[in-house]
């Protein structure tokens, strides 16, 4: 069960977060295999690969942002439309995006890195096409008890990777022109809260909460509990 929460601040920015809504409820449509923690086979590859040229065709005429960029910009609309192409009919890098996906990260990440409390991992970002994060992880136990144990991961973003300089020129090509203020600085915040039952190593509960920011002017938060279902 997923559910999922999404704000942008500020709100004119809405047609913005259309594009990558759009984008992402394609990837969820996944049906895959997966064993210790890693996506292996992506069985419905070629069916994601109509919507993705159905999104191209059809969808994304209608959604505003993706035309004002078009005509502003349409280098970085070119870049976004090569990339999507490129994940879209290669499983391997289809497997790589949606494992970093914050839902997916979530599920199969309680199956890797079971012994380690510190850990890195590469997210793409959510605001900028072809920026890729690069978050150090800490690993903590919240609670413990016979029956179950619950986890918090806090994850920073280490700049030392980051490029600054790219993600400033792309907030001036995107959304400057839209939002009217000057680019100030980007961050990362991400939070997980997880829940295993000790007996069978399985998922009980989690809570995730991701925020992507450009301070003072753009934000983009993602949340969502998964909760295990009695049948």
């Amino acid at each position: 069960m997923e559910d999922y929460v999404t704000a942008v601040q500020p709100a004119g920015m809405e047609s913005a977060f259309e594009l990558i809504k759009h984008i992402e409820q394609i990837r969820n449509d996944i049906t895959f295999a997966h064993s210790e923690g890693k996506i292996n086979k992506v069985i419905n590859l070629k069916e994601l690969q109509e919507k993705w040229e159905f999104f191209l065709d059809k969808t994304s005429q209608n959604i505003s942002f993706y035309n004002e960029l078009n005509n502003k910009s349409p280098e970085v609309i070119n870049d976004f439309v090569e990339n999507g192409r490129k994940e879209f009919s290669n499983e391997h890098i289809f497997s790589e995006v949606i494992s970093k996906n914050l839902f997916y990260h979530t599920l199969i990440n309680v199956y890797k890195n079971n012994d380690a409390n510190e850990y890195s991992f590469i997210q793409q970002s959510q605001l900028f096409p072809n920026i890729m994060l690069n978050v150090n992880v800490i690993k903590s136990i919240v609670t413990e008890d016979e029956n179950s144990t619950t986890y918090r991961l806090v994850g920073v973003l280490d700049r030392s990777k980051l490029d600054e300089v790219e993600i400033k020129n792309l907030y001036e090509q995107m959304y400057q022109p839209i939002i009217k203020f000057s680019f100030t600085e980007f961050d990362y915040i991400y939070r997980i809260t997880y829940q295993i039952e000790n007996s069978t190593g399985q998922l009980i509960k989690s809570s995730a909460s991701i925020k992507e920011f450009v301070k003072n002017n753009y934000d983009v938060i993602t949340k969502f509990e998964l909760r295990r279902v009695e049948l």
